[in-house]
């Protein structure tokens, strides 16, 4: 059965990761694709990022924080629907306004379109193709932290 891998950060290299770690009550700090999807040691890392939004980043970007990675079980076709769409939000922006809505309840709008933070992408895309990390709806997507999808039962370490 194909596999897509995806990993979870760990560490606190900035007061954002601080921040996170701190909230989630977790040492995951951030969750991305590897890109290609079925490669546990890629050249690229798919994700949301503060600087420059949805990208495929160099797989050494981020030095050398410590990090998990986990493993999805996925159909084919369910492989080639994640692989279109993550395509489809490489461009996009940082969702800064569902984080403020995390941290502060007042700001919650709901999910945004066209724009994502690392575990709202990981957690959407996934959902969308038809695998669920969590029993919460996609519309909720813009509450995952790294730390949800570190503990989900469905990614299995790799």
């Amino acid at each position: 059965m194909p596999t897509a891998y995806l990993r979870c950060m760990r560490g606190s290299a900035t007061i954002y990761d601080r921040v996170i770690a701190w909230y989630s009550r977790s040492p995951y700090v951030h969750t991305e694709f590897a890109w290609p999807l079925d490669n546990p040691k890629p050249a690229q890392w798919l994700g949301a990022q503060p600087r420059g939004g949805v990208q495929a980043r160099p797989a050494d970007y981020l030095g050398s924080q410590p990090f998990d990675l986990f493993s999805v079980e996925l159909t084919g076709a369910q492989v080639q629907h994640l692989r279109d769409f993550l395509e489809r939000q490489v461009g996009l922006p940082y969702d800064w306004r569902a984080i403020a809505g995390m941290a502060l309840p007042v700001l919650d709008r709901g999910r945004r379109s066209g724009a994502w933070f690392c575990s709202e992408l990981v957690y959407f895309a996934l959902g969308t193709v038809g695998h669920s990390l969590l029993r919460e709806p996609l519309r909720r997507a813009d509450r995952i932290t790294p730390r949800d999808v570190g503990v989900s039962l469905r990614a299995a370490l790799a």
